[in-house]
């Protein structure tokens, strides 16, 4: 799998608000995202719930609401909470 330009892989921590657990992931990061993307499976999975919905834009047009929650993420030993999208299943 290759990287698309002015990305990088890193890997990662992923829980919930509260910190309660943790899974391991490897993302590909980039200085252009606003938002983290993440599998709506690795999510429930962790028991983090849905929040809110936000309207986005789709790349062919139109817009979509998607599912949006805080979750904390651990990185180097670093720990922050951030928005995060839920994506969906098929990609």
């Amino acid at each position: 799998m290759t990287t698309p330009p002015k990305t990088f892989r890193s890997t990662i921590e992923i829980g919930p608000r509260e910190g309660s657990r943790y899974q391991r992931v490897i993302v590909v990061s980039g200085s252009d995202n606003i938002y983290s993307v993440l599998p709506s499976r690795l999510l429930e999975m962790l028991g983090v719930n849905p929040e809110w919905e936000s309207r986005f834009t789709l790349p062919g047009g139109g817009w979509e609401m998607l599912p949006m929650a805080e979750v904390r993420m651990r990185i180097n030993g670093q720990e922050r909470t951030t928005i995060c999208v839920y994506g969906k299943a098929d990609g």
